[in-house]
C-alpha cells in the first residue's frame, strides 16, 4: 500500500506542488481580501472593551477582545491568522482609539 502512494505521488509530484501553491495563494488573497473588514472587527472591539472595563484592566480587555474575536471570525479566517497577526491588529487598534481620544480631547481645549 505505501509503495503504490508512494509511486503516485513519484509520477504527479508537479501536479501536487501546483494544486499546493493554488491552494496557498487562494488562501493569501482570501485573507488579503478580509484584512479590512477584520480591522474594524477588532476596533470595535477593542472599543467595546474599554467602555465596559474602563482603564487599568488590560489583560482582561485582550483576552475580551480575543474572544470577541473567535466567535465572530470564520473559522477559515481563524485558521489563516496566527496568533501574532491578530495581536499586532489589537495593538494597531489600541493604538487608533488612543490616537482618536488625544485629537477629541485637543479639540476640546
Amino acid at each position: 500500500m505505501l509503495s503504490v502512494v508512494h509511486s503516485f505521488i513519484k509520477a504527479n509530484i508537479v501536479d501536487i506542488i501546483l494544486i499546493l501553491l493554488l491552494a496557498a495563494s487562494s488562501l493569501l488573497l482570501y485573507k488579503k481580501g478580509h484584512r479590512e473588514p477584520v480591522k474594524k472587527m477588532v476596533l470595535s472591539l477593542v472599543i467595546e472593551a474599554e467602555r465596559k472595563l474602563g482603564s487599568g484592566t488590560g489583560r482582561l480587555k485582550y483576552e475580551m477582545v480575543l474572544e470577541g474575536l473567535y466567535k465572530r471570525l470564520p473559522w477559515i479566517l481563524r485558521a489563516i491568522y496566527t496568533q501574532q497577526q491578530l495581536d499586532a491588529l489589537i495593538e494597531e487598534a489600541v493604538g487608533r482609539l488612543k490616537d482618536f481620544l488625544s485629537d477629541l480631547r485637543e479639540s476640546e481645549l
